[in-house]
């Protein structure tokens, strides 16, 4: 390397270094979630609540293993898309049935 480069290269690191780094902000938290899944509210509105049940407890919770695990309504599609997925800790819809053994 030349005398003339190193030089040039030691006053772009002067440069460089002498400069302030922004200060970081911090980020709001994130919007808390929606309590429940789109397909599972509109379920919801179709037939109504069970109180005091969950979707992970019903007969038709299934849970499909593909690269991860996802859970799925049997009485809606098991497509292997996003928009069929449901939460097992969502509220039960009216269609709610106790697991069979």
């Amino acid at each position: 390397m030349s005398e003339s480069t190193e030089q040039q290269a030691l006053f772009e690191w002067a440069e460089f270094a002498s400069k302030k780094t922004p200060e970081l902000k911090l980020l709001s938290a994130p919007p808390e979630p929606k309590k429940t899944t789109r397909r599972c509210s509109r379920m919801q509105e179709r037939f109504g609540y069970t109180e005091g049940q969950i979707c992970g407890t019903c007969a038709y919770f299934v849970r499909r293993k593909w690269s991860r695990t996802y859970f799925k309504c049997a009485l809606w599609s098991m497509a292997h898309c996003e928009s069929s997925d449901i939460r097992c800790h969502d509220k039960a819809c009216g269609k709610w049935e106790p697991e069979r053994i």
